[in-house]
């Protein structure tokens, strides 16, 4: 990529987004932001869609690295882009709305972030945005109502993204079991012992089946 590709900028810039993107996903972030940052500066001067997701990528590789404050301006420009060029109830302003949602969640600004996954949750749903992504942002506005102990949002929440993701993803897959142990949290913190003890179960069984009785992510379902 680096050597290739000098004569046709849009296609390298596509592809650079394409390979940092994957990069976010693996959670290797500061290997993310460069391939981004020079997307970003090959992609011409119209904000068309590909501009605005490149943006969230960079907002979400500069945050999970660390750098909140370095994920303000990717983030926020993504989000007026979003509004401004698509319309401020597209499912691409909702996508922006959830990102920067995530970004003040991580610097504690909880009831800011609450208010944006409100806000982006409702445009997912009513855009037909992918099932997944409806569940992962319940998900993270869940979260926020377990920290503030409104637990009873928190149970309602987390339930529907389990009721979306089982039928999505199917009974066996990892975020069933991820969303079976928040339940659990919420179902302890609840006094409802009996309960919690059934979904930590649920949840250790099918970590085990996924991932195997040693791995991480089943010691932590056991923790």
């Amino acid at each position: 990529l680096q050597a290739a590709l000098q004569d046709q900028p849009a296609t390298k810039a596509a592809l650079l987004e394409t390979v940092g993107a994957v990069y976010d996903s693996l959670g290797q972030y500061q290997a993310a932001a460069p391939l981004l940052q020079e997307s970003l500066a090959l992609q011409p001067a119209a904000h068309d869609r590909a501009h605005v997701d490149t943006l969230l990528e960079l907002g979400r590789a500069r945050a999970g690295s660390g750098d909140l404050q370095g994920a303000e301006a990717p983030l926020g420009d993504a989000l007026r882009l979003a509004q401004v060029n698509f319309g401020a109830t597209s499912q691409l302003s909702g996508k922006a709305l959830w990102a920067f949602g995530r970004l003040r969640q991580e610097q504690g600004h909880y009831a800011e972030a609450k208010d944006l996954y409100q806000r982006g949750l409702g445009i997912l749903e009513t855009t037909q945005a992918p099932a997944t992504d409806v569940a992962a942002l319940l998900d993270d506005l869940a979260q926020v109502y377990s920290r503030d102990q409104q637990w009873a949002l928190a149970k309602q929440t987390y339930q529907r993204a389990l009721d979306v993701d089982r039928r999505i993803l199917g009974d066996d897959h990892p975020r069933v079991a991820t969303h079976l142990h928040n339940l659990a949290v919420v179902a302890q913190n609840l006094g409802d012992l009996r309960q919690a003890e059934a979904l930590y179960r649920d949840a250790i069984a099918r970590q085990e089946r996924a991932y195997g009785s040693e791995h991480p992510e089943t010691a932590s379902a056991r923790g």
